[in-house]
């Protein structure tokens, strides 16, 4: 075996070593550097990115807050236009009721009106069929000679003595 000779252990170190530098010097020359660049620019653009995330999470909780603020003052808004809503409502309640009332009490007026002119018309029909009546009895009896005129005065006084 050539590799076990060691008549050619110098020109196989010659050349290890040469192949092993000139690699050393392509690495770190060339392809190391790059390398680490790269590198760097993965973690530049990571750091951008976490700002990035941290300021949209700022604007998100920013968003949220004003969100949350609109939220509160439409819902205060809302109670008292709720609470402005029921004030009038009472109110038109109280002012309809008042109308209703008023009319009630105008049509009861004018029921007992007509509940009175309807007492007194009963009335005086009531006191014409008596007077009719009692000048039926009375000639029934045999008194002719007693009128109408008799009749309502005797009831004048009778009406005058109650």
């Amino acid at each position: 075996m050539p590799q076990i000779d060691a008549s050619t252990f110098a020109s196989q170190a010659f050349w290890l070593v040469l192949c092993f530098c000139t690699l050393w010097a392509l690495l770190s020359l060339f392809i190391m550097p790059k390398l680490a660049n790269i590198k760097e620019q993965r973690k530049r653009k990571i750091n951008e990115y976490l700002l990035k995330a941290e300021a949209l999470k700022a604007q998100a909780q920013q968003a949220v807050d004003t969100y949350n603020e609109i939220i509160g003052d439409a819902q205060i808004a809302a109670e008292n236009n709720l609470a402005r809503g029921e004030a009038k409502l009472a109110a038109n309640l109280q002012k309809t009721t008042e109308a209703m009332k008023k009319k009630l009490s105008q049509k009861m007026a004018q029921q007992e009106n007509e509940l009175a002119k309807e007492k007194a018309n009963t009335e005086q029909q009531m006191e014409s069929v008596v007077k009719d009546l009692a000048l039926n009895i009375v000639h029934k009896f045999g008194f002719l000679s007693i009128n109408q005129d008799d009749i309502d005065k005797i009831s004048a006084k009778e009406i005058k003595n109650d």
